[in-house]
Parts: C-alpha cells; structure tokens; sequence
C-alpha cells in the first residue's frame, strides 16, 4: 500500500475533540470509535456526546408518529 495512504488514513484516525450540539460540551471522538463508524459506512462525525446520543435514541423511541387525519 502507498505509504502516502497510510500517512493519511493515520491523519484522519487522530484523537478529535468534538462539541456536543444539544448540551455544548465537549466530548472525544476517538480513533477507535472513527473506525468503527467508518467500518458501518458514517462518514462524518458524531454530532452528539455518547450521553446525549442516548437520550436522543431513548426520545424517538419513544415518539408515536401522529396519523393523518381522514
């Protein structure tokens, strides 16, 4: 493999600090779970800590869709 490449999959692996968008803190994203993610086929970052990610997945479960009325 091109050691160019390599240098650059390196790059992309590093450590990230990220900002949470629903409570604006800081969290790690880091080289393992961007290869992980990577690995599923997401090709941006996280937008949301692993706490408000949660609760995010625990609100739409929760949602009952509204049926149109007739």
């Amino acid at each position: 493999m091109d050691r160019k490449v390599l240098s650059h999959q390196a790059v992309d692996r590093a450590l990230r600090i990220l900002i949470c968008t629903d409570c604006h803190e800081e969290f790690v994203f880091t080289a393992e779970a961007q290869a992980y993610f990577a690995e599923k086929g997401y090709v941006d970052d996280l937008k949301r800590c692993k706490s408000c990610h949660a609760a995010h997945k625990q609100a739409e479960r929760c949602h009952v869709p509204s049926r149109p009325s007739a």
